[in-house]
């Protein structure tokens, strides 16, 4: 009968345990919260123009048709169209120097759709969307995906080349920034590997950290650009979360 008691409590245990974790299960909307207006200010770098580091979140209600109508225009570089989201919301993230990464989400996660260049000059659309966070996120996880793409220049031009993400997931961790002491965050490690053809190529080697109902309050991110096996540029950021406005 002992036995029995014993077995039973570590049962008991066992599953109040689970039913813990099943009542906590991180969402990618409340560590990337995607609202209209979102705006993070961060430590800028030191040869920065601006007083500060600012990211800040477009809504983009046409679903990015703007963009899409370029893509018909040129059909035959198309090797594939974008499925059907339902219930999707089209966003643009964009960063301190003016680039912004195209995202859609619905109940399934956030996807990775292109991505606007800092120049002003020419964007991308990915054959097919990345799913990047799924909706319920999975710690210690390792993703990778890879897609075709379409670059469109303002001239007309159209080039095509290859991308790849490759990423990890950890947590939670308290990290402390000028904005505050931010407990239970994830660390997302990733790296972005573009091939524009040519020989010329990039690369964004990143470590962010999220916090619940914040985003991003910490982030490391390396820059290099190259040509065939030269490297025109290395250069990396850091910066901490200053303030920020989430709706």
């Amino acid at each position: 009968m002992e036995f029995l008691k014993k077995n039973l409590l570590v049962f008991f245990l066992m599953y109040g345990l689970l039913g813990h974790s099943q009542n906590s299960e991180l969402k990618i909307t409340d560590y990337y919260p995607l609202s209209d207006g979102n705006e993070w200010r961060y430590s800028a770098p030191k040869t920065w123009k601006d007083d500060d580091y600012i990211s800040r979140i477009a809504k983009d209600s046409t679903n990015f048709k703007r963009f899409f109508e370029r893509r018909y225009e040129h059909p035959d570089t198309l090797n594939q169209t974008f499925p059907e989201l339902k219930g999707v919301q089209s966003f643009l993230h964009f960063d301190a120097t003016g680039a912004a990464k195209m995202l859609q989400i619905n109940e399934e996660g956030l996807y990775y759709v292109g991505e606007l260049f800092a120049d002003g000059k020419s964007f991308v659309l990915f054959d097919r969307p990345i799913l990047w966070f799924l909706e319920t996120l999975q710690l210690s996880s390792r993703d990778m995906a890879d897609t075709s793409f379409s670059r469109y220049f303002n001239t007309g031009e159209v080039s095509r080349g290859n991308f790849t993400l490759s990423q990890r997931i950890n947590g939670p961790e308290t990290i402390k920034v000028p904005a505050g002491t931010f407990a239970d965050c994830i660390k997302v490690s990733f790296t972005n590997s573009w091939d524009f053809g040519g020989g010329t190529w990039a690369r964004s080697e990143n470590v962010y950290h999220h916090a619940p109902n914040v985003g991003v309050v910490k982030a490391s991110a390396r820059f290099i650009v190259g040509q065939s096996c030269k490297v025109m540029v290395n250069r990396l950021v850091e910066p901490d979360l200053k303030k920020y406005t989430v709706r």
